[in-house]
């Protein structure tokens, strides 16, 4: 089985988000990107986080000792869920969905 086989046609012919910063690799980390709203006064917080969360993985990838390409990251497994669901999923009539195992509030 192709896990590429699995996945709406739809959902490949999407084009992957590239962000102001993905655009211009190599640049001085210090460079602000005024057209993508960044804050030009250092606050600690005038940064957009990497979408790709880019170091995260590569040091995930290090201490699993797995292709940071093989990792996906998510707000919570609902989240992992629902992104393997919209990829995968062709119709609505079948879905396994089972009651959470642990307190949610």
């Amino acid at each position: 089985m192709n896990i590429q086989d699995l996945i709406r046609p739809t959902i490949k012919a999407l084009k992957p988000y590239s962000s102001a910063r993905d655009e211009f690799q190599g640049v001085p980390a210090d460079m602000v990107f005024l057209d993508a709203n960044e804050n030009p006064f250092e606050n600690g917080v005038n940064r957009y986080p990497d979408p790709q969360q880019g170091k995260l993985k590569a040091l995930l990838s290090e201490i699993k000792n797995i292709p940071a390409k093989n990792i996906l990251l998510g707000n919570g497994s609902d989240e992992i869920y629902s992104v393997k669901r919209l990829i995968i999923h062709r119709d609505q009539k079948h879905i396994l969905k089972s009651l959470p195992s642990i307190s949610i509030r």
